[in-house]
């Protein structure tokens, strides 16, 4: 979707100003989901899905169900930004009945950089 400058909200911390309004219209329309980015391009495969992206996790795996359920591709989704997503996320993956296995791991030098892999035997 495309976002015009008039109907993007406005952050009570950022000043309301037309350029301001047409940068934050740009930030909004430049997010798309997997799931259609991939359909866009007839992939014929998806191998890896690796997510970081700073709590968004959950809503990115959700706007990537269908790319998932067809290639059941390898995951690496970071865990640590939010409690909650150490219960929903593999859940959530769980849940598609795919057969995923999963196991944690860190891979920094910060014990508490948690990401889940995932992958279907």
């Amino acid at each position: 979707r495309i976002f015009q400058p008039e109907e993007v909200p406005i952050p009570g911390f950022l000043f309301d100003h037309p350029d301001v309004r047409k940068e934050l219209a740009h930030y909004y329309s430049s997010v798309r989901r997997a799931d259609d980015c991939v359909g866009e391009i007839d992939a014929q495969r998806v191998d890896f899905i690796k997510m970081d992206i700073e709590g968004a996790e959950t809503n990115a795996l959700l706007g990537a169900k269908q790319t998932i359920m067809s290639f059941k591709p390898k995951l690496a989704i970071s865990l640590y930004h939010s409690i909650e997503d150490f219960q929903t996320i593999p859940k959530f993956l769980h849940d598609l009945n795919l057969g995923y296995r999963f196991y944690l791991g860190h891979h920094t030098i910060y014990q508490n950089e948690t990401v889940l892999f995932a992958r279907v035997d």
